[in-house]
């Protein structure tokens, strides 16, 4: 191989920016990390309700307006909600639906446990996850 002498000059100046942009890196996945972890813990998993084939966001969202209603948790807001996961034949995906808060997530589940017939709220343990 060949050794240019602007090359000898320039790999250490290289190899520092290479350093420096690898670190910027690994911290900005920590943080993106860190965030992702925040907007999990919001979260719920609905279980359950079925999955009409022309279902629209608008019928989605009168869905989880009524599960809310038959838990008597109408005051809890939540601010998205969708179907998560690929179709599958004969099977309904569960819904994942964003609250404004960890407290509203724990204030749900006792409203569930008082109403055995609606349908069931399950938490991912990714989603409770703590380090």
């Amino acid at each position: 191989m060949i050794k240019w002498p602007l090359s000898e000059k320039l790999d250490p100046v290289v190899e520092v920016k290479v350093k420096e942009h690898t670190e910027r890196i690994d911290a900005l996945e920590k943080k993106i990390e860190f965030l992702q972890k925040k907007a999990n813990e919001k979260s719920i998993v609905i279980l359950g309700i079925a999955e009409d084939s022309n279902e629209t966001f608008h019928k989605l969202g009168k869905t989880v307006d009524d599960l809310f209603l038959q838990l008597q948790a109408e005051g809890f807001g939540f601010y998205n909600f969708k179907r998560i996961g690929i179709s599958p034949i004969g099977k309904n995906r569960p819904i994942m639906v964003a609250l404004y808060s960890v407290r509203v997530k724990f204030a749900i589940f006792p409203a569930n446990n008082r109403n055995p017939r609606a349908w069931k709220i399950f938490m991912n343990s990714e989603r409770t996850q703590r380090n």
